[in-house]
């Protein structure tokens, strides 16, 4: 890893090498509020705003309608999108929910919920052109951008608030619900915001307005996504696993600084694939390194049985990057039969984290010196560092961008056909019945778990019952967990395994089913410090709220 590829730090000392976070499980969502809008008058709460004056409202139906005049723009220095607010919910994380049973919407036309700070900090998520979902808004006076999107025009729409974050969900049913993505507001400028109702609608000239029809509104006083976990988490390091002072003493491979260390089974082996490598001797920085061992105990570390070596003995760079780029680095191992494949990003620049595409490698054969760089690849964007899980027949890839600040999406291909990227699938919400749906276009693929990502891990966790995600979260500087019945979610909220005030620098944790204690209550990683610029074997013990 180069000494760019941190793109922030805080100043921390080395710390010590236990980490205890503590506090109670938060109780179940509660409903705080709920308007279904049987008659009229609306609820002393409600504040209706018309600053375009051509809006209007009523509530018939069992429903609130809101219809707003052509011209009626929210936008910077436009102030005249029609809204219907009240205070937002007094805890911290809440959640608010409706359902749109009609609306006729149309090419200029945006309708939904909303955060509503001012004309100038705000943030909306619903219905676009009346055919497809985005969340987007004006944050301190700036567009930005549309936050997210789904093509799939879902009824039932839900915003979610968890500290300074706003997720963005929908459902076909009310029951099962995709989040589409997360915006991020550390500056607090939507601090204090009101909640509720806005359209808007930009033709000024030929729109005759339009009518969107909500069958009522909810809050809940939490983010609905809860872990069952308690975030009373007991985290031990364990051991150093790479360094010239490891239990491995890596030095006599020439291999004194390495970090990641993604871990993937192969041929009755455990292999470790490790990032940018820097040799003992010197010399320039390699982009990888593959360490393989038989231990099945991982309660006194993982001890190394051998490397990837060329004929001096020594550690090999297992591939390169091509003419352009400057690092070709695995994210995620798997082995299928007697192949292995390494999903790899190839950056072109540290100082703001870009990839020009991932790709796979493969070997063959229990060959683990020989890796080849196979055709398949993908562009800048949902796929760039990936965690890869077999489950049978098939394959599940969840990614996220270059970076530590992307959500997570998913994809999935048959076992028979990894090197084949028109067999690759991608998450792209549910059905009515709930039953996920899979489309062949990448640009449909949606978030399963809201950022900021990165270095991901996922695997299956006997003691939960359920899929397990690992990641750093940058804003927090911590390691954080989550889990999900299923591997396309609810993802749930995370809860924090490790922090940077113990173990400055942190980055990566990457797990593997077997490596575990009583059943997976308490579960190993091989986890990254960046100074000292090595990997450490780490344990974390989880309880249950």
């Amino acid at each position: 890893m180069s000494a760019l590829k941190r793109l922030r730090w805080a100043a921390f000392g080395l710390g010590t090498t236990i980490l205890a976070l503590a506090g109670a499980g938060s109780a179940s969502a509660a409903t705080v509020f709920q308007d279904n809008f049987v008659s009229p008058p609306l609820g002393a709460s409600w504040q209706w705003q018309n600053p375009g004056a051509t809006a209007s409202y009523t509530i018939s139906g069992g429903a609130f309608n809101l219809k707003a005049g052509g011209g009626n723009d929210q936008w910077i220095g436009i102030d005249r999108g029609p809204r219907l607010l009240k205070d937002q919910p007094a805890s911290t994380d809440w959640t608010i929910e409706t359902r749109i049973t009609a609306s006729n919407g149309n090419a200029s036309t945006h309708v939904g919920l909303t955060v509503f700070a001012d004309a100038s900090n705000f943030l909306m998520w619903g219905q676009l052109s009346n055919s497809s979902l985005e969340a987007s808004g004006i944050v301190n006076n700036t567009f930005t951008g549309q936050t997210a999107k789904m093509a799939t025009k879902y009824n039932y729409l839900r915003l979610r608030k968890a500290g300074s974050s706003y997720f963005f969900d929908a459902s076909p049913n009310g029951v099962n619900w995709t989040n589409a993505n997360v915006y991020n507001d550390p500056a607090g400028h939507l601090s204090g915001a009101k909640v509720g109702f806005l359209a808007k609608d930009w033709n000024a000239t030929t729109s005759p307005g339009f009518t969107t029809s909500f069958d009522y509104y909810k809050e809940d006083d939490q983010d609905l996504m809860s872990s069952v976990l308690s975030s009373a988490v007991t985290t031990t390091q364990i051991a150093k696993e790479t360094g010239a002072d490891s239990i491995n003493h890596t030095d006599a491979v020439n291999l004194c600084g390495t970090d990641l260390g993604e871990l993937f089974d192969w041929l009755g082996k455990t292999f470790i694939a490790f990032g940018d490598t820097n040799a003992c001797n010197g010399g320039p920085q390699r982009s990888n390194a593959l360490a393989y061992t038989t231990d099945t105990t991982p309660a006194d570390g993982l001890t190394f049985d051998g490397w990837a070596t060329g004929s001096d003995g020594l550690f090999k760079q297992l591939f390169g990057p091509e003419p352009g780029a400057i690092t070709a680095i695995p994210t995620s191992g798997v082995g299928i039969g007697s192949t292995a494949y390494l999903y790899y990003m190839q950056v072109t620049d540290w100082s703001n984290w870009s990839c020009n595409k991932s790709g796979i490698a493969s070997a063959a054969s229990g060959n683990i010196g020989a890796w080849t760089k196979r055709s398949i690849t993908w562009g800048p964007g949902n796929f760039n560092m990936v965690a890869a899980r077999q489950e049978g027949s098939t394959l599940y890839i969840w990614g996220t961008p270059c970076g530590r600040y992307g959500s997570v999406k998913l994809m999935k291909v048959p076992t028979t056909s990894v090197l084949t990227k028109s067999a690759y699938r991608y998450f792209s919400g549910y059905d009515i019945a709930g039953n996920p749906l899979w489309s062949t276009s990448e640009g449909s693929a949606i978030t399963v778990a809201g950022g900021p990502a990165g270095e991901l891990s996922v695997t299956y966790n006997n003691w939960l019952g359920r899929y397990v995600m690992t990641y750093l979260d940058e804003e927090k500087d911590a390691i954080v967990l989550r889990e999900s019945p299923s591997p396309w979610g609810r993802w749930s909220a995370p809860i924090e395994i490790a922090s940077a005030s113990q173990s400055p620098q942190l980055y990566g944790a990457f797990m593997k089913s077997n490596f575990v204690e009583n059943n997976g209550q308490s579960i190993y990683y091989m986890m990254s410090q960046f100074g000292p610029y090595n990997t450490y074997w780490m344990k974390s013990s989880l309880t249950l709220k």
